[in-house]
């Protein structure tokens, strides 16, 4: 009867080992306050410089007496999709979403992007990439 008895052991000792595990981890990984110091951004601040680079770089274009290579390049790595992404990687990174708005409305309306609106279908390509970053509105009726 000893025999049966150690291996029942050993499951209950390894259950108990593994439950009280598995308790730790849970308490560990669910502490919002430990959470909150995991999930500090240190690199913020360069995201928020990056993504400006980004919407003033697809806003502005490429001018018309650029060279070939710098045309086959802008054209190559500065559609809407690259944008999107690099944006999105900003955002993920330590960027809000209300910084991105508030930064293309600054392009919009502030004295020191008038040279930049100047430019050839620079509003259409920056309320291009404003649409990805507006919130959803929500229909009153179906609540979508």
């Amino acid at each position: 009867m000893t025999n049966d008895n150690v291996p029942h052991e050993r499951n209950l000792h390894y259950i108990f080992e593994t439950s009280c595990y598995i308790v730790v981890l849970r308490i560990i990984y669910n502490d919002n306050s430990m959470m909150q110091n995991n999930n500090s951004y240190p690199l913020r601040e360069w995201h928020f410089e990056h993504m400006k680079k980004l919407v003033l770089k697809f806003v502005t274009g490429v001018p018309d007496d650029a060279p070939s290579w710098q045309k086959r390049q802008h054209k190559k790595y500065n559609k809407i999709t690259n944008i999107r992404k690099g944006i999105s990687y900003d955002i993920k990174h330590g960027v809000t979403n209300e910084e991105v708005l508030s930064f293309m409305d600054e392009v919009r309306d502030g004295s020191s992007f008038s040279d930049l609106r100047k430019v050839d279908g620079s509003k259409g390509r920056l309320d291009e990439v404003k649409q990805h970053f507006m919130p959803l509105r929500r229909h009153p009726y179906w609540g979508i």
